[in-house]
């Protein structure tokens, strides 16, 4: 309720235009997301990644961090078993680089970032790329020697669900420069003011690696 309205002047809706800002539900420990009821397990997890049963027809479907985390909580609960092999099927011709909370995947020269278990997670990715050839950097970056790319997921907006899965993306492009290496992951700003990096990874490329180059 404090935060600013997200667009003063158009049409106002009671408790539906105030965002909070980036960070916010993480520094408060939120990792459970509910989603709109459904009538069936299959509906239900065509809008979540789990569901719980309260009813003959009544499933509340929810995102949460991990499956662990959710078989400690829950006991009973039902989740697509073959989302995984999908996921794989759905990302043919990609190349996996990076393994951690999110997968970071090489499809041409956009990076997708993908959670299996999608939930609620932190909108800050920080994203810093090493050019093959230094002097593709702009101007103010030379001096760091590497371009800094972060970027913040709002809200759906950004998050992909990929094709016949229920897992989420996030796409990023890369620069147009051939790419000697990325540096990836997610930070969240602590109260102190601080920034906790959450998970990170890096992947090298080989000098005759086809994905690097310039396209």
């Amino acid at each position: 309720a404090r935060n600013p309205v997200l667009k003063p002047n158009s049409e106002r809706r009671m408790a539906h235009d105030r965002f909070p800002p980036a960070g916010y539900a993480n520094e408060r420990g939120a990792n459970f997301g509910i989603r709109p009821a459904a009538a069936s397990a299959e509906q239900a997890l065509e809008r979540a990644t789990y569901a719980v049963q309260f009813g003959t027809d009544l499933w509340m479907p929810f995102d949460a961090p991990d499956l662990e985390w959710v078989k400690a909580r829950f006991e009973t609960f039902s989740y697509d078993t073959e989302a995984d092999e999908r996921l794989e099927n759905s990302l043919d011709g990609a190349r996996r680089l990076i393994g951690s909370v999110f997968d970071v995947w090489l499809d041409g020269r956009r990076l997708l970032y993908v959670k299996k278990r999608c939930a609620v997670w932190p909108e800050n990715f920080f994203l810093h790329v090493v050019p093959a050839d230094p002097d593709d950097l702009p101007d103010e970056r030379k001096q760091y020697g590497y371009d800094n790319l972060d970027f913040i997921v709002w809200g759906n907006g950004g998050i992909k669900r990929l094709p016949a899965t229920r897992q989420c993306a996030v796409p990023q492009r890369l620069p147009d420069y051939a790419v000697a290496a990325i540096r990836t992951g997610q930070s969240v700003r602590m109260p102190d003011g601080g920034l906790e990096v959450l998970w990170s990874g890096e992947y090298r490329f080989a000098e005759d690696d086809d994905d690097a180059s310039a396209g």
